[in-house]
């Protein structure tokens, strides 16, 4: 009697020291968890499978590749430097939630609460979004290339610096979100809401912004060369020292907006609402480019300069230049 009461403790204790398994989207059973390394993983919680109870679970630096958390609740998780790609996530909880530098690439994040949850510098590169809430998450520096946004929630989201080129985020709601310095280039923000958005210095060339709400949004210093903006909201914003060059913004409201100091070369203001009310001083645009003025717009009068091409070196003065200039230094070492 004695024996078997020891064995069934010892058993007991094994067990409770087991580490804990995922499953995958196919079905497949990861036990136990590994960590990025090939090791086991010390976490010995609740398993990870579709709908698991795993609020506040730690696991730092986890391989869960391919796992199925759908409708998981993941509320102020810790899965910092883990590896989620190609995981389903959709319809979860992970608000406040740590995915620190978390490869996320192509993972399933559809009507997924991601509110205030921190992924500055994680991997979400090809990820579906779609309706998802990321109201207040940070995402700085996050890679979010051709990740699909569309309708999904960030407002007051921190995305400076990332590098969102040829997202989609058609209908998405950046009311006051932060994207300065952030990499927009070929992205599709039809009909989005930017309002008050920061956008200093953001790479929006040939971005496609037809319909999106921008007012009082900060746009100065961005390269907004090519896109498409037909038809935006581009009232009080900020536009001082932008590039508009080749812009379309047929129909757009500049009710009181700043273009200080902005290249409008080439840009379309056919149809352009309210241009009478913006400011123009210092705007500028090349007389071999010029752009297409809404009727009544007089470009002297209101203070838009008309400049010569910047002069381009013969290719033969260029190569004596850049000779001398790379020599310049070893003359500078040899009389010392």
């Amino acid at each position: 009697m004695r024996t078997s009461t020891l064995f069934l403790l010892a058993a007991l204790a094994s067990k409770s020291v087991d580490g804990a398994w995922y499953q995958q989207s196919d079905g497949t059973i990861v036990d136990p968890i590994l960590d990025i390394h090939g090791r086991a993983h010390p976490y010995s919680g609740n398993n990870f499978e579709p709908g698991a109870q795993l609020i506040g679970a730690s696991v730092f630096w986890a391989d869960l590749n391919h796992a199925d958390l759908a409708g998981a609740l993941l509320t102020f998780a810790w899965l910092r430097y883990s590896d989620l790609n190609n995981a389903d996530l959709s319809f979860a909880a992970l608000a406040d939630t740590h995915l620190e530098r978390t490869d996320l690439h192509s993972t399933n994040l559809n009507s997924t609460n991601l509110t205030g949850a921190d992924l500055r510098d994680a991997s979400l590169r090809y990820a579906t979004l779609r309706h998802a809430d990321l109201s207040d998450a940070t995402l700085y520096d996050a890679d979010l290339a051709f990740a699909d946004l569309t309708e999904a929630d960030l407002s007051g989201a921190h995305l400076s610096f990332a590098d969102l080129e040829g997202a989609h985020l058609d209908g998405t709601n950046l009311y006051y979100a932060d994207l300065s310095f952030s990499n927009l280039r070929d992205a599709e923000l039809n009909n989005a809401d930017l309002t008050g958005a920061k956008l200093k210095r953001a790479e929006m060339s040939n971005a496609h912004l037809s319909g999106a709400d921008m007012s009082a949004a900060d746009m100065s210093e961005a390269d907004m060369s090519g896109a498409n903006m037909s038809g935006a909201n581009m009232s009080y914003a900020n536009i001082s020292s932008a590039w508009l060059s080749n812009a379309n913004l047929w129909g757009a409201n500049l009710s009181f907006a700043s273009l200080y100091g902005t290249d409008l070369s080439g840009a379309i203001f056919s149809y352009t609402e309210n241009w009478n009310t913006a400011s123009w001083s210092a705007a500028f645009y090349y007389i071999d480019n010029e752009p297409i003025w809404a009727s009544g717009m007089d470009p002297v009068a209101l203070g838009i300069l008309a400049l010569d091409p910047p002069a381009v070196p013969e290719p033969a003065t260029l190569l004596l230049t850049l000779l001398g200039l790379s020599l310049l230094p070893r003359r500078r070492r040899k009389q010392g």
